[in-house]
């Protein structure tokens, strides 16, 4: 049985995608950068308080207190803007914390200690993320920009659309323009799992691969013309004998390229 779940990243535009092979869960994320980017308001409000991460006045849940930050914006694609009032979480091992995006669409996250968090938006019905469940590893002094995005109902509103498989031990990835301009500088890069090998033995309908190793691949595509989709074979190899951790099981496939906003997740 197979699950299919499409997510778009943009600054991390991304793609996710969750199939199964052997039991085994796969994530693909493709990724894009937000331009222009508006100036960084200043540190203030909720999210710096070090005792409360909540906002709310209650510090049992919170993470180890350190000096770790993330922060970034929230981009509507259907609204072609970045957008106040959105709720963004951060979690992670028995702790969570949440903030509201402010009239320029930032968000903050201050005072974490170190450790991994995932991020995701907390949307209204008929609103999709590009991106969910956005791994970050928050290190002593950190401060990571991680911009986020969601468009309404119709994907019609992204830049590029990706879809991938896995059929026996083949993984597919397909990236697809669907604008009228050419997408430039365009990036696939797909990670695996301890226990899941990337053959070398690849196929992709345009570019080249430029790093390989058994749990990397990073391709070079270039441009992608107006309607024009590009697709990627990569055969894979369980490896016996190890595992990964439920939350490490899956592939990463992340897309970059010059028409970018925050990251989204496509159905």
């Amino acid at each position: 049985m197979q699950k299919k779940v499409n997510l778009l990243k943009i600054t991390l535009m991304c793609l996710w995608l969750l199939v199964g092979l052997n039991g085994l869960g796969v994530a693909l994320a493709l990724a894009q950068e937000p331009e222009p980017r508006p100036p960084l308001p200043p540190v203030k409000g909720g999210n710096d308080d070090r005792g409360d991460h909540h906002g709310n006045g209650d510090h049992d849940s919170a993470p180890t207190l350190g000096n770790g930050r993330v922060s970034g914006f929230v981009y509507s694609y259907s609204d072609r803007a970045y957008v106040g009032g959105v709720k963004v979480v951060i979690s992670g091992g028995g702790w969570q914390a949440e903030t509201t995006t402010d009239s320029n669409g930032f968000y903050q996250f201050g005072g974490l200690g170190i450790g991994r968090g995932m991020l995701n938006l907390r949307l209204p019905p008929g609103a999709f993320p590009v991106v969910f469940d956005w791994p970050v590893q928050i290190d002593d002094g950190a401060d990571l920009q991680v911009d986020l995005g969601y468009y309404w109902q119709d994907q019609s509103v992204l830049p590029a659309i990706a879809s991938g498989q896995i059929s026996g031990q083949n993984l597919t990835l397909n990236v697809k323009n669907q604008t009228s301009a050419a997408l430039q500088s365009s990036i696939l890069e797909i990670t695996s799992p301890v226990d899941l090998e990337l053959s070398s033995a690849v196929t992709v309908s345009q570019g080249k691969t430029e790093v390989y190793s058994p749990y990397q691949l990073r391709f070079i595509i270039g441009t992608i013309e107006p309607v024009t989709s590009v697709t990627v074979n990569v055969p894979l190899k369980k490896v016996s004998g190890l595992s990964s951790e439920p939350e490490e099981a899956h592939i990463r496939a992340v897309f970059t390229h010059d028409q970018q906003k925050p990251p989204a997740d496509l159905y």
